[in-house]
């Protein structure tokens, strides 16, 4: 990709290991939900595997990582930073349909999909890291090592899962609820500061309001001090107004 800023490969050998892998792979082993239900002696092996042929890479926020449509060529182990994936609908809107942050796989299934392209866009939401990894790594992992072909399965269809439950919320409450929630779920991943990528509408859409509903509901709430829009980002400093909201809306 010509938009990358770093590429490190990957070093399978450590006495040609600087450090920079070597830390990175410990990090991983630890947290990336892909392997946790795996025996300990199976981690280091499928890690390995997923890892052929990778190369180490940082986005800067609103940078596309993959785009919908274009070969499904690689999948993302995201190690800091955050990334939404959004799709085009047939009416011209983009629906952020994840968000993903450290720890993360971006896309893997999309490595098994027949027509093998990428089935939305994937961009970052905050500067970002993490290794670019081959199609033909993660299908290989998967053949030599079967319950990691299953745990996907697993984490796959807990997304699914996740998923569902947001699309029960929105339609259980009221669009102020949806846009406190929102916010609420924003600041336990990101912190005060919200990275503000793409447009409001995006937004809209994704919370299931009209754009002006949200345009209006956004005036009020910075007009009251609650909320802060700046060029690149949202800070919130009241989040028990926010709350409120939700408990008695």
């Amino acid at each position: 990709m010509t938009d990358v800023n770093r590429s490190v490969p990957f070093v399978s050998s450590p006495a040609h290991d600087d450090g920079f892998t070597a830390r990175r792979l410990s990090h991983l082993l630890r947290d990336l939900p892909l392997l946790q239900s795996l025996p300990s002696h199976d981690r280091t092996s499928v890690l390995a595997l997923c890892l052929e042929g990778a190369v180490f890479r940082q986005w800067h926020a609103g940078q596309a990582l993959f785009t919908q449509g274009r070969p499904a060529t690689h999948f993302v182990i995201l190690t800091s930073g955050q990334v939404e994936v959004a799709r085009d609908g047939t009416d011209g809107t983009q629906r952020i349909y994840g968000r993903f942050s450290g720890g993360d796989t971006v896309a893997e299934a999309a490595m098994f999909m027949p027509g093998g392209h990428y089935p939305a866009t994937a961009r970052a939401a905050s500067a970002s890291a993490g290794w670019w990894c081959t199609r033909a790594a993660i299908r290989n992992a998967a053949h030599q090592h079967p319950t990691f072909a299953l745990t996907m399965l697993e984490v796959v269809s807990q997304r699914m899962q996740q998923r569902i439950n947001e699309l029960d919320r929105l339609v259980a409450v009221n669009a102020p609820q949806r846009l406190a929630g929102w916010f609420l779920e924003q600041l336990r991943v990101q912190g005060r500061q919200i990275a503000r990528i793409g447009k409001q509408s995006q937004l809209a859409a994704e919370l299931a309001m009209r754009p002006e509903t949200l345009s209006r509901l956004i005036s009020q709430w910075s007009s009251a001090g609650w909320i802060e829009k700046a060029k690149d980002h949202w800070t919130v400093h009241d989040t028990q107004a926010l709350s409120s909201i939700l408990r008695n809306a």
